[in-house]
């Protein structure tokens, strides 16, 4: 039996996926799943997860993001404080303050040599096409395991890496496999298109997102609204959220359209209990919406 191992470089990892998908969210249990397949195993020991964070005031989405991957089955997140640096830009002589990740590349190297050597798995998936984990690479395969090198391919890899790899994965050519569906402007004859009284609240989380974006100019992502917002009443699954909003689109009561190239979500119309009941058939008594509470413990966005 063969036992698989994954290690994902986080930042790494999110930022090649933006790059060949800007607004596709990962379903990381398929991914885990996927890859074990793919790489001929038969079972997960584990996944670990590195990144780096700043501490206080930490991005929402990110911390969502890795409170959702540690609450998944033999999913770890390894965390490390960001380090404020300063640098003068050459050009016009301004300093510039920043952070970067420290011990993250690190300290993956380490742990997939340390696995290899404790004979914890038998092949590595590593999720970064950064050259510095070509030695954790070569290190595996002395102790006798094979380690897999996986990215969305929005760069080249190095010769080094392919060199020292047991094998390469292309995930952006199997993005479906593992992605969460992506909502759709039409509606689908597989759907129920008549409302539920549920719906309700999340149209109704809907228009606060709304306004809680549109006071600094912004928007309502789908991706990020059926995958991190925080909102009074929403399902807590991804695919009750989607199922929903679907539902909504499909009842004309929401809309999705593109903004810059994001797939974004917007009420259609007035977020009432009268209107609601009237376009979804439901009685008034089952529409939750007061619209008193739309402003009430609104959520922030990253």
């Amino acid at each position: 039996m063969s036992r698989v191992m994954l290690f994902f470089d986080g930042k790494n990892h999110i930022k090649d996926l933006r790059r060949v998908a800007p607004d596709r969210w990962i379903d990381h249990t398929a991914l885990a799943q996927w890859a074990v397949d793919m790489v001929g195993g038969d079972e997960l020991v584990g996944a670990h997860y590195y990144t780096g964070v700043s501490g206080a005031g930490e991005r929402p989405a990110l911390e969502d993001l890795l409170a959702e991957l540690e609450s998944k089955r033999g999913f770890f997140v390894h965390r490390f404080p960001r380090r404020t640096a300063k640098r003068t830009c050459q050009s016009c002589h301004v300093e510039q303050t920043y952070t970067e990740e420290k011990r993250v590349d690190t300290s993956l190297v380490a742990d997939v040599v340390m696995h290899a050597a404790k004979g914890n798995y038998d092949i590595a998936v590593v999720f970064s096409a950064d050259a510095d984990v070509a030695p954790a690479l070569s290190a595996a395969r002395e102790f006798g395991c094979r380690a897999w090198v996986a990215t969305f391919n929005s760069v080249p890899l190095t010769r080094t890496l392919v060199q020292e790899a047991w094998d390469t994965l292309d995930l952006g050519q199997h993005l479906e496999a593992f992605a969460h569906p992506e909502l759709m402007t039409v509606a689908s004859p597989a759907l129920d298109v008549q409302p539920v009284v549920g719906d309700a609240e999340v149209l109704r989380e809907l228009r606060r997102a709304e306004e809680t974006f549109g006071v600094h100019g912004g928007f309502v992502g789908a991706h990020y609204f059926v995958h991190r917002w925080k909102g009074v009443g929403m399902p807590e699954n991804p695919d009750d959220r989607r199922a929903s909003i679907q539902r909504l689109i499909d009842a004309g009561l929401a809309e999705l359209y593109d903004h810059g190239g994001t797939a974004s979500l917007r009420v259609v119309g007035a977020v009432d209990a009268q209107s609601v009941a009237t376009a979804t058939n439901l009685p008034i008594e089952d529409v939750p919406i007061d619209t008193n509470d739309v402003d009430v413990h609104a959520p922030t966005e990253s």
